[in-house]
């Protein structure tokens, strides 16, 4: 197996996406799979990082290209180029993180290999067989699908960022504030901070900003009024580093905020782009960020209170995110399925089981309603199903993700069956799989369960771990299993 990554960087586009696909590249290496990256050569790149990260490395042209030109005319030479290397290289699996990207040329490179779309929140038709997104949300990329067996892997589970190492840790001053805006920075959130921050109001915080050179020399023309700013237009090491030295970091709504996340920051976040302000909307149903809409809303009251942030909103960010999404995500497509095992419910599942009961075909296939349910109903579900002591809520796992749920309600002296299996992992015969285990390990004599007729899959699960179809109605059919 070989794997191949389009990616490309440029001061435009920023770098972020450059970096999660490195990281997610370094987890395919360490499981002895040969790595190639594809890049359109766009002015400003930072492409020697891959070839310093020991990654072979394919500019599809010898000459910089413009952002402009490769929008309007060169995707199509594009795909005919990649398709080449592709078919030269022996590519089983082409991973695209790319918004230049569109449905043509997917449909010409996916004649050669399979092709896995990372999109933060797609808004178009595509072509792929996989798509991953790991942002919170309810909702569904299926309507996007032209595939109609296109796979989903869509959940904070496969979050690709960088393993945080907490051994070094630096003295932080509660005063201490990093301001990162990624390396595109376009609406030009910096310099509105820095215009902000330059005044007595603002002088008992001291304040390091990371960002291009272009930027600084912007901001070098304005007089400093305080020595509480300082400048960086490097990352030492990376941005785990540089956030160590701070109690509070202001952000974007980029690929870094998760990195920030689960390096246990206090955050306050900005989105900029048309994707950020999307995203922010899913996120904020969750509160797990605080969130501004833009630098000009933030004052002197709402920084203070960002250093007051909770440590349980911290603690379930560093949950959520935990830098494992990379190996998780490999271990999928390398098919690396052992060790299956039931777990008692965490706090953290619920965000899994928020976005599993919102699965298209779950919904589809529920007795009492099609409509998608918010993540406070959810919530509060949740907390009353588990007060009855009796009730059993388990996740379905491996060691490197999270497959299903199967859920038992306690009523007089049998139990009521729910179980379902994310989209990804379906048509593997892991419903009946995790059925049995549930019986076996719990001593499970009497279970009553209730499918749609319509949900073949499901009626054919339950027949085959043993339960006996005792009645049905006009819609469903109602099964009982007893030992």
């Amino acid at each position: 197996m070989k794997i191949g990554f389009r990616v490309d960087s440029s001061p435009e586009i920023g770098i972020g996406h450059l970096h999660r696909s490195i990281e997610f590249a370094k987890e395919f290496k360490n499981a002895g799979i040969k790595v190639f990256f594809y890049t359109a050569n766009l002015n400003g790149n930072i492409d020697y990082i891959i070839k310093e990260k020991g990654f072979s490395l394919v500019q599809l042209n010898k000459n910089k290209v413009k952002l402009k030109k490769l929008r309007n005319n060169f995707l199509k030479a594009d795909a005919i180029k990649t398709s080449k290397f592709l078919k030269k290289d022996k590519i089983s699996l082409i991973i695209v993180d790319n918004y230049l990207i569109n449905e043509k040329w997917e449909r010409h490179v996916s004649k050669y290999c399979k092709l896995a779309l990372i999109d933060d929140f797609v808004n178009r038709k595509t072509f792929c067989d996989y798509i991953i997104s790991y942002h919170l949300s309810k909702r569904s990329t299926e309507k996007f699908l032209v595939k109609k067996n296109c796979l989903r892997l869509e959940d904070s589970q496969y979050t690709i960022i960088k393993k945080y190492n907490k051994k070094k840790e630096y003295e932080k001053k509660l005063k201490n504030v990093l301001v990162y805006f990624g390396g595109a920075d376009n609406r030009n959130f910096t310099k509105i901070l820095f215009n902000k921050f330059n005044s007595k109001l603002y002088k008992k915080f001291q304040f390091s900003f990371i960002l291009s050179s272009k930027k600084f020399a912007e901001i070098k023309k304005k007089n400093l009024l305080n020595k509480n700013i300082k400048f960086k237009t490097k990352v030492s090491k990376d941005l785990y580093s540089e956030a160590k030295k701070n109690s509070l970091v202001l952000s974007n709504m980029g690929l870094s905020m998760y990195e920030f996340a689960h390096a246990g920051k206090k955050l306050i976040l900005f989105p900029q782009s048309n994707t950020h302000r999307k995203i922010a909307q899913n996120l904020r149903e969750f509160q797990i960020f605080k969130i501004i809409s833009h630098p000009n809303e933030l004052n002197k009251k709402t920084l203070i209170n960002g250093f007051l942030e909770s440590k349980d909103v911290i603690k379930k960010r560093m949950s959520i995110f935990n830098s494992l999404g990379s190996k998780a995500l490999v271990n999928f497509f390398l098919k690396k399925f052992q060790k299956l095992r039931l777990e008692k419910f965490k706090e953290n599942d619920k965000y899994f089981l928020h976005k599993l009961v919102n699965d298209p075909a779950v919904r589809a296939s529920s007795i009492k309603s099609k409509k998608n349910i918010n993540f406070d109903d959810h919530s509060k579900w949740l907390e009353k199903f588990k007060k009855k002591k009796k009730n059993l809520l388990l996740i379905f796992k491996t060691d490197h993700f999270k497959l299903g749920q199967i859920r038992l309600e306690k009523s007089k002296n049998y139990y009521n069956l729910d179980y379902s299996i994310s989209n990804e992992f379906r048509n593997n015969g892991f419903g009946a799989k995790m059925i049995r285990l549930a019986i076996k390990e719990y001593k499970l004599s009497k279970i009553r369960a209730v499918a749609k007729k319509k949900n073949i899959s499901s009626n054919k699960t339950l027949q085959k771990v043993g339960f006996k179809k005792i009645s049905n109605t006009k819609t469903l059919n109602n099964y009982l299993f007893s030992l």
